[in-house]
């Protein structure tokens, strides 16, 4: 259940990984009841699988029903992808412990499935996270599809590995005005005190 205070904010993030892949964009999330847990409610940016011959704006979220409990947390993609579209600003937890035991990544290993539009074909796109390897540290993964069409789904069906993920959170402007004022009220009064023992 999302909590009755939900604040939207947004996440900036970009990736790169092998086969001409990249994306960067956008995420909307808001606080839910769970500190620890946002959940993503929309999305922009560009996706390029060259490789593939996919590339395009991003055209929107596919929405998920907020859960984190496992089993029965994911929603699945009609080529079978699981998704829950949670974002964890310190990191995902072990949510399948009995299945997978990794865990790590602002996406957690159902991860987020958004829309891509090619030219009026519209692909699916599914970014999470496979957590902390003991070999290789924190990973990031993606598969690609066309309805129930898989395109890429890396090697061995367990999605490409990324090269590279980041997400950065985007300050609310909000809270960098209260801290201008407040550095400005600061100044004032330091001001003032100089003026005052002259």
């Amino acid at each position: 259940m999302l909590s009755q205070t939900a604040l939207a904010n947004s996440v900036d993030f970009s990736f790169t990984g092998p086969g001409g892949i990249s994306g960067s964009g956008a995420f909307t999330v808001i606080t839910t009841a769970d500190p620890t847990i946002d959940h993503i409610t929309g999305i922009t940016g560009t996706f390029l699988d060259s490789g593939d011959g996919v590339s395009g704006p991003i055209s929107g979220l596919v929405p998920s029903a907020y859960s984190n409990v496992c089993p029965g947390a994911a929603n699945f993609s009609p080529a079978g992808y699981s998704f829950d579209n949670l974002y964890y600003p310190s990191g995902s937890p072990a949510i399948c412990a009995f299945d997978y035991p990794f865990s790590g990544g602002v996406l957690d290993i159902f991860g987020v499935l958004f829309n891509v539009n090619d030219a009026g074909t519209t692909y699916t796109v599914n970014l999470f996270s496979n957590g902390v390897l003991p070999v290789t540290g924190l990973s990031y993964g993606l598969n690609v599809a066309e309805g129930v069409k898989t395109i890429n789904d890396g090697v061995g069906g367990n999605g490409v590995y990324l090269s590279s993920f980041t997400a950065t959170p985007v300050p609310e402007p909000a809270k960098v005005s209260y801290l201008l004022v407040g550095l400005a009220a600061l100044i004032f009064v330091a001001g003032r005190k100089s003026a005052t023992a002259a």
